[in-house]
């Protein structure tokens, strides 16, 4: 009898001192828990605080890279289109450096055989403004240059208008380039092509008129 309530009492013994372990045990993991915890809040918070200060800081920079961006793609824009005027005069000039009359045009290969026009032209002043008007095709199929040309120049002859017409050059795509006297003049030719009756040049053509320059 009595080695049995010595064996209960070292039972009692052992399962006390177990149940002291695992407390301790459990103590020990809820205030690493709580550590944890308190240090990924921390860290969250300091994450939280640095995203704010980045947002602000692109907030206000990204206006000034922006409207640098447009000042550097103006600026680029500006001496391109600059050049390209630079050139399109030079080679104008160059190529209205002999005088033409719509006569002589006629004369030009490809040109085709109507009735004479009663018109002479003469050459503008060493200071009058020339004009230029440019059609270019909008399709592959009336990229002959000779064709648009004869088309055009039987155009003019056919409503026998009083212009003055120094030059008729290729364009790159078969286009045309006609150069006259004075702009007005340009303005009457692409007048002339839009009303065609026979035939919807507008959807044939784009006609530009570059400004008057003085030669």
């Amino acid at each position: 009898m009595m080695m049995m309530i010595f064996l209960n009492k070292a039972k009692m013994w052992t399962l006390q001192k177990e149940y002291a372990d695992l407390r301790t045990k459990l103590e020990i993991t809820e205030e690493i828990s709580g550590t944890i915890n308190l240090a990924f809040n921390e860290v969250t918070a300091r994450q939280e605080s640095c995203a704010q200060g980045y947002l602000q800081i692109f907030k206000e920079e990204f206006p000034i890279l922006l409207q640098t961006e447009r000042e550097i793609a103006c600026r680029d824009f500006h001496d391109k289109l600059e050049v390209c005027n630079t050139k399109l005069v030079e080679e104008v000039k160059k190529e209205v450096k002999t005088t033409r009359t719509i006569a002589q045009v006629a004369q030009l290969p490809g040109a085709p055989c109507h009735r004479s026009i009663p018109l002479i032209f003469s050459p503008g002043l060493p200071q009058e403004p020339e004009g230029v008007l440019s059609s270019q095709p909008k399709t592959d199929i009336h990229k002959d240059f000779n064709k648009n040309r004869a088309l055009i120049l039987g155009i003019i002859k056919e409503n026998n208008s009083v212009i003055r017409v120094r030059g008729m050059t290729k364009l790159h795509g078969g286009g045309v380039k006609i150069v006259t006297a004075e702009e007005a003049e340009s303005k009457l030719i692409k007048q002339l092509l839009l009303s065609y009756d026979k035939e919807k040049l507008e959807d044939i053509f784009e006609m530009f008129i570059p400004p008057a320059y003085f030669v």
